[in-house]
């Protein structure tokens, strides 16, 4: 017989004893296509262990433990209340756009390559929460200590926040210069002679922001900044001063302490 396409062969044995079965087809011509074995129709077993994280007011983050298939599974869906809302090659899946203090229903069904369906895990409920709009306490005793020409160390003390403070936001001026995780900020890029004001401000994990602190004014110190400072060995191997500075347009170098002699233009000391 002449059959055109893919032609399927499956062999049953229907019969029980010892005896042997023998099916024989003779004269089979196949047109096109290829001889094949069954398509594979049996579903992987369902995902189990389906967990929620912690939801935010707008998302929730879903693990599960994989599922097993005769062939290999390829993915997973993911359901909200009944409907596919994603899908993952992984055990996990984060679903956003949520509401708050609202309960949704999750659960997974996993596939394999030749596209059949697991049943659905066991359902898993989540209900957001209210939104956070309560800032933290406002951040104090900032001050400002070891300032420079061009620089100064700012700290503070934490401030407190219903669910917890993240981050703080540093001013100087009204500009927004830093956000550090801790109570303290080291401040560079300033100018010598000028009065700067300082704020800060705490910032919690849902972004709502305290108001700034008191602000304290700092006093960067007037004059040219030194050009070496800590101690300094002369030539001759004795220490040099804790500072030096410049003297005059040729760039000569004055030792303001210590016994340690220079060298000169000339390979000498001074």
């Amino acid at each position: 017989m002449t059959i055109p396409g893919d032609l399927y062969v499956s062999l049953v044995r229907t019969a029980t004893g010892t005896g042997t079965r023998t099916v024989t087809i003779d004269d089979v011509t196949v047109t096109s296509g290829q001889v094949q074995s069954a398509p594979d129709r049996t579903p992987p077993a369902a995902p189990t262990g389906l967990t929620a994280g912690i939801p935010t007011g707008t998302t929730v983050g879903l693990t599960w433990t994989a599922a097993t298939d005769n062939i290999g599974v390829t993915g997973y869906d993911v359901l909200r209340d009944g409907v596919v809302v994603g899908s993952s090659t992984t055990t996990s899946f984060s679903d956003s756009g949520l509401t708050a203090e609202t309960t949704y229903g999750y659960a997974v069904r996993a596939k394999d390559a030749a596209g059949n369906l697991s049943a659905l895990s066991s359902a898993v409920s989540v209900t957001t929460p209210t939104p956070d709009t309560t800032p933290p306490s406002v951040p104090t005793g900032l001050a400002a200590s070891g300032t420079t020409w061009t620089g100064t160390t700012l700290a503070w003390t934490a401030a407190t926040d219903n669910v917890g403070v993240a981050s703080y936001r540093v001013r100087r001026d009204g500009v927004l210069i830093g956000s550090p995780t801790d109570t303290s900020l080291q401040v560079s890029g300033l100018t010598a002679d000028t009065t700067y004001s300082f704020s800060v401000s705490a910032v919690d994990t849902s972004g709502n922001e305290s108001a700034p602190s008191a602000a304290v004014a700092v006093t960067t110190p007037a004059g040219v900044p030194p050009l070496f400072t800590g101690g300094f060995a002369g030539v001759d191997g004795s220490a040099g001063g804790s500072a030096w500075s410049s003297s005059g347009r040729g760039g000569a170098v004055t030792p303001c302490g210590g016994a340690g002699g220079l060298a000169g233009r000339g390979g000498g000391s001074s």
